[in-house]
């Protein structure tokens, strides 16, 4: 009896050690994560009308963490996803109008913990813009979260719809989101509307993305089709 519990004893002591060693034992998981991105950097050329988009891949070395995407200068690139589970993701990135030289933009990768910046340069080019003028949201007017249509003005018999313009939102918070292409305007036309600096217009219409309430936004129209031409609008305008 004495002997077994010795043994047990021994056993008791043994086990209390390993304990003791553990505790000071640096942790196997959950270290500090960073993250490396694959390419570091990348650009849009001026050359093509229509920049292919690119893609980068993101790996945090932590674990499973989700890695968010921002984009710094979203009235000239987009980001897809915006967030995907680790350790390593592909997210899209693609021009949506020229920024000229000069101008930084780029995207942002986090998990909370660590973040890797992806600087991205973005071509100019300047094919003919036609004439066109936002009319309805005014700028810095408040209009109706739920508002179905943005107008814009074009000189009458005048046809832009080639370009393939798309209305673009722009949140505070730096979030973008896409609406529909010009097309025909909604009868009758919302109010109240700015008056076109050009007699006898004609008007456009663009359905916006669904927008928050009490939010600050910009408004552009990008050409899908020449993603190197700068934003033809940025209105602001709040809900």
């Amino acid at each position: 009896m004495n002997s077994a519990r010795s043994v047990a004893g021994g056993f008791g002591f043994a086990a209390l050690l390993a304990a003791c060693a553990g505790a000071g034992a640096p942790a196997t998981g959950g270290g500090p994560t960073s993250l490396s991105v694959s390419p570091s950097s990348v650009s849009f050329g001026s050359t093509s009308y229509v920049p292919p988009a690119q893609t980068i891949t993101v790996t945090e070395s932590g674990g499973s963490a989700l890695i968010t995407a921002k984009v710094s200068g979203p009235q000239y690139v987009n980001v897809s996803p915006a967030s995907a589970p680790g350790p390593s993701a592909t997210f899209t990135v693609r021009a949506v109008a020229g920024a000229g030289a000069g101008t930084a933009q780029g995207v942002t990768f986090s998990t909370g913990s660590a973040t890797a910046a992806v600087p991205v340069s973005v071509g100019f080019c300047l094919p003919p813009i036609p004439l066109m003028e936002q009319s309805y949201p005014i700028a810095g007017a408040t209009v109706p979260a739920d508002a179905s249509a943005f107008i814009y003005a074009v000189p009458n018999g005048e046809d832009p719809s080639f370009y393939g313009f798309t209305l673009r939102l722009i949140a505070a918070d730096g979030s973008a989101a896409d609406g529909s292409q010009l097309g025909p305007p909604p009868s009758p036309l919302p109010s109240p509307m700015a008056t076109p600096f050009f007699a006898n217009p004609s008007y456009l219409a663009a359905s916006p993305p669904p927008m928050q309430t009490g939010t600050s936004y910009q408004a552009e129209l990008y050409a899908a089709n020449l993603r190197c031409l700068p934003p033809v609008f940025l209105t602001p305008f709040n809900t």
